[in-house]
């Protein structure tokens, strides 16, 4: 079973709330059942239960570093660098990096480094 902890974002300073008690704002994800917050003020931040490969603890929202063998024009296997975003998916009942599945496409989480996250850094929408 992972730790469950939630990192909490302010609207409205723009930045980490710390000492929040989210449990005013956040019901826990159980079961792949993922529950409505009132967001309009507090986002709450699931941490994933994996640290990147600098010991950073990775958290929903927050934006990943990695590599990814794909097929090249000569069909040659290369590393590919990819930023994406970290998600849930409810389908999937796991954690995602965007496209990339923790289990389906052998992501390694302690292989990828946090460079940011979703409020501080939207410019990385567009990488990823």
């Amino acid at each position: 079973m992972r730790e469950i902890k939630i990192k909490a974002w302010s609207k409205r300073t723009k930045s980490f709330v710390d000492n929040y008690n989210v449990t005013k704002c956040f019901v826990e994800k159980i079961d792949c059942v993922q529950f409505e917050a009132d967001e309009s003020v507090i986002v709450p931040m699931e941490y994933i239960g994996k640290k990147d490969k600098f010991g950073i603890e990775i958290y929903e929202n927050f934006f990943v570093r990695f590599k990814k063998k794909e097929q090249n024009n000569n069909t040659d296997w290369v590393d590919v660098e990819k930023i994406e975003l970290v998600t849930y998916d409810v389908d999937e009942c796991e954690f995602v990096a965007n496209r990339y599945y923790s289990d389906g496409d052998a992501v390694d989480w302690s292989e990828m480094e946090v460079v940011g996250n979703l409020f501080q850094n939207p410019e990385l929408l567009s990488v990823s």
